[in-house]
C-alpha cells in the first residue's frame, strides 16, 4: 500500500516543543436553572509551555495535507519554525521534519541523523 508518512519531529525537538506545565483553574460553579451559587470550583491539568500557530502544511503525493508545519514562540520576540528536512521513499514518501530558529539557522539538536533517514 502506498501512503504518506509523516514521521514528524526527532526526539529532542518533540520533547523541546512538547513541553507542558501543570496549571490550577479555579472557578465558580452556579445552578443553571436558579442562578444560585454553588461552590468553587477547581481543576488541575496540563497546558502546552510553548504557544504554537500554523504557517503551512506538507503537500503529499496523495494527500492535499500530510501535516501542518507550526511555529513555536519562545517569548522574547524568539521562536523555531518546523521545516522538511529530508523526504524520503518507503512505500512513499516520508517526512522527517526539523527546526530553524528567528535566523532562519538549523536548529543542530533537532536535525535527523542520516543513519535514522536511512531507515526509513
Amino acid at each position: 500500500m502506498r501512503c504518506d508518512q509523516y514521521i514528524g519531529l526527532n526526539p529532542w525537538a518533540t520533547n523541546r516543543v512538547g513541553q507542558m506545565r501543570a496549571i490550577r483553574i479555579v472557578g465558580k460553579k452556579f445552578d443553571e436553572a436558579t442562578g444560585k451559587f454553588l461552590g468553587k470550583v477547581e481543576q488541575i491539568g496540563t497546558e502546552p509551555v510553548l504557544r504554537r500557530e500554523v504557517i503551512g502544511h506538507i503537500e503529499g503525493a496523495w494527500q492535499n495535507q500530510v501535516a501542518a508545519l507550526y511555529r513555536y514562540h519562545l517569548g522574547r520576540g524568539r521562536y523555531f519554525d518546523e521545516y522538511v528536512q529530508a523526504t524520503t521513499w518507503s512505500s512513499g514518501p516520508c517526512y522527517f521534519v526539523a527546526l530553524k530558529n528567528k535566523r532562519g539557522n538549523v536548529v543542530r539538536q533537532s536535525l535527523w541523523a542520516q543513519s535514522e533517514i536511512d531507515k526509513a
